[in-house]
């Protein structure tokens, strides 16, 4: 595949966050940039509009979960609303070893996501159109690793990621600078579903000048039957403060 122009933002930034791709890789990447970009102009997948955006926000910023050190060879692992894929499908095509799950609740995203898999060839990859509730019901401590980003506040998103999670296992977070209070906001719910602050970390993203923050969540005890609760209630009704 021809090279575009953003290619060196992918080799130097993501040489930056300690993820040195090979050829394959990167043309993986460059057909994802021209798929996204592609349905974009039909569906909305993603805020990010260009090149530069989906570069630097969408594919360094996955990789940046790699920070954690945390993600090994062979692991299982879900993302959590994926959307178009981030952060799952770029961590996913850098380590290839992963067994993953990409989840998101709306169809267009996730036919975006199978259509895409399919064309770049990856194995030991599942697209599941599903409410999280739902599956962490249905696949409760089936997973090593889960992927969390800001979409919805860390005392909620305690609840979608560690039901799914094996004891032993990493809700790896990236957010901004709201993470620290977030986190102080959500030691009840932390204590109740079972899980432990493991590490912490602040970093900048490649070619970006505002800071991000990394924490990875260790599940210690087994989540309590109930939980998550059904469909919508997490975000009515959070765990609330301890």
């Amino acid at each position: 595949m021809k090279k575009q122009p953003w290619v060196e933002v992918l080799i130097k930034g993501s040489h930056q966050v300690g993820i040195d791709l090979t050829d394959s890789q990167i043309d993986q990447f460059l057909f994802y940039l021209e798929e996204l970009q592609k349905w974009n102009q039909k569906f909305n997948l993603v805020g990010y509009q260009s090149q530069e955006e989906i570069i630097i926000e969408g594919f360094l910023g996955s990789l940046a979960y790699f920070k954690s050190n945390k993600i090994s060879q062979g692991q299982r692992a879900i993302d959590i609303g994926s959307g178009a894929g981030f952060p799952g499908l770029p961590i996913k095509i850098a380590e290839p070893s992963l067994i993953i799950t990409l989840n998101d609740s709306s169809r267009k995203k996730t036919l975006f996501l199978n259509e895409l898999c399919w064309k770049l060839n990856l194995t030991n990859i599942e697209v599941s159109w599903a409410r999280v509730e739902v599956l962490g019901q249905k696949l409760r401590g089936k997973f090593d690793l889960s992927f969390g980003k800001g979409v919805a506040r860390l005392s909620v998103l305690l609840e979608y990621a560690l039901p799914l999670l094996k004891v032993g296992g990493y809700l790896i977070i990236q957010k901004g600078e709201k993470l620290e209070s977030e986190l102080l906001e959500a030691l009840k719910a932390l204590k109740i579903l079972g899980g432990e602050i493991d590490g912490m970390a602040n970093f900048k993203l490649p070619f970006c000048k505002e800071e991000r923050r990394l924490a990875v969540i260790r599940k210690v005890t087994e989540t309590p039957p109930k939980f998550p609760r059904r469909p919508g209630i997490p975000t009515k009704r959070p765990l609330g403060k301890f």
